[in-house]
């Protein structure tokens, strides 16, 4: 039986990570409408449902520590870096100057959730890809400079691994 108090934390939870969804939803189609807010929401109740129910023995609420504040700031600054990737990486590809180089990256994150977090930043990001995690080292495809050196911003995934530890 749930108590009252877990009842309301468990829908508190739900409410959070229906909305952090939704958002997610409506970035990805790019069209703030009511119809899609209410698919995303939609959808959003019954992936936290369904995953929810399959994947975690405790629900979303205690499987991901990170504060919901940290995942609106870590979304937030991922876009801004997936734009600003961008604009650097087109000109790249249009003059064919894009040669690329594989390099190991040491993540300092602790958990395996901000860890998966970091590493699909990464791949979201324009001009590096994350071929491989095997525990807290990443591989990392990214462009190369005229000298060969590789152009994968550490600082940025730096700033990202502090977001999700709050360090």
């Amino acid at each position: 039986m749930i108590s009252g108090g877990d009842l309301i934390r468990r829908i508190y939870g739900i409410l959070k990570f229906t909305t952090l969804f939704t958002l997610v939803w409506i970035a990805l189609n790019e069209e703030f409408s009511i119809l899609n807010i209410l698919v995303g929401l939609i959808l959003s109740v019954i992936t936290i449902l369904f995953t929810g129910s399959l994947f975690f023995n405790k629900g979303y609420i205690s499987t991901y520590q990170i504060p919901f504040y940290r995942m609106i700031v870590y979304h937030l600054y991922v876009v801004f870096l997936i734009f600003k990737s961008g604009i650097s990486a087109i000109p790249r590809i249009i003059t064919g100057n894009d040669k690329t180089k594989t390099i190991k990256y040491l993540s300092g994150c602790k958990d395996d959730f901000a860890l998966s977090l970091l590493s699909n930043a990464i791949t979201l990001t324009p001009g590096t890809v994350t071929l491989d995690l095997t525990k807290n080292e990443l591989t990392v495809l990214c462009f190369t400079d005229s000298k060969n050196n590789a152009l994968f911003d550490i600082e940025n995934a730096r700033k990202i691994e502090k977001i999700l530890e709050g360090r």
